[in-house]
Parts: structure tokens; sequence; C-alpha cells
């Protein structure tokens, strides 16, 4: 059974800016609104790290960016 996220999605989005993270069988899906497909990344634990670094180097590149 694959269970959404917590996220809402706002219905006046473009689809590539509304994403949709579920998770099956320890493994992490995205899709988008109006679309049956889904797209497998990995496993739970590789997701969420991958996702955390991800997060962080956008959180330094952000830093760095204002503080030319």
């Amino acid at each position: 059974m694959i269970e959404p996220s917590g996220c809402t999605i706002d219905n006046h989005q473009a689809p590539e800016e509304a994403i949709i993270f579920s998770l099956l069988d320890g493994y992490v899906l995205a899709s988008w609104p109006g679309t049956e497909a889904a797209v497998r990344l990995g496993r739970h634990e590789v997701v969420a790290a991958m996702m955390a670094d991800f997060l962080a180097q956008d959180a330094v590149g952000k830093r760095l960016g204002h503080s030319r």
C-alpha cells in the first residue's frame, strides 16, 4: 500500500511544482498530480539521506549567494 507524504498540493500549481512522495515496501516513490505512473527513487533510508544532503547544500548555496 502506498502512503502519501503529508504534503499538501495546491491544485493551481504546475505539475513540475507539485511532487507527491509515497512509501511502498520501504521504497520512496515520486509521482505527479494527474499521472498514474510513479518513479521509484530508492530505499527510504538512502533517499532520506540524499534529501537531507540536498537541502543542506541548498542552504549553503543560499547563504553564499546572499554574502556577495
